[in-house]
């Protein structure tokens, strides 16, 4: 009994010890002035991910040496030291990058597409006595 129980003891204490180990990293990942909205920040030693809230704050587990990255499109990885996590909050920035082309396609086509597509299928359910072949296309 004392053995498995000084195995049990062997096997825990790394796994907590280890955990111990990372605290909160208390952030912000913004874009100029502009908070980052819903950007994942992503620590590579512990694969560990976060996103951003509205205000681009975020709170991820780390330790010193850890290394984060907080940009899909233009990453930029961050190694940490003592000092980021006395920092409230760390900040973040993430690189701008300009759009080559926006499309906009016609959506009033598509409400109405949907309006009319509607009125087909409930029409006749709640109003019987109303012909359906009556509508516009």
């Amino acid at each position: 009994m004392k053995n498995k129980l000084l195995y049990i003891y062997i096997l825990c204490t790394p796994v907590l010890t280890l955990a111990q180990e990372r605290k909160p990293l208390y952030g912000r990942a913004a874009s100029g002035s502009m908070p980052a909205e819903g950007q994942l920040v992503v620590n590579l030693s512990s694969q560990r991910e976060i996103k951003a809230d509205s205000l681009g704050n975020f709170v991820l587990m780390a330790k010193p040496g850890d290394t984060i990255v907080a940009a899909i499109t233009k990453p930029r990885k961050v190694v940490l030291k003592e000092t980021d996590f006395a920092q409230n909050p760390f900040l973040v920035e993430i690189p701008a990058y300009e759009l080559e082309e926006v499309i906009i396609i016609n959506t009033v086509k598509l409400i109405q597409y949907r309006f009319v597509f509607c009125l087909k299928v409930w029409l006749p359910i709640l109003l019987p006595n109303v012909d359906i072949k009556q509508l516009p296309a």
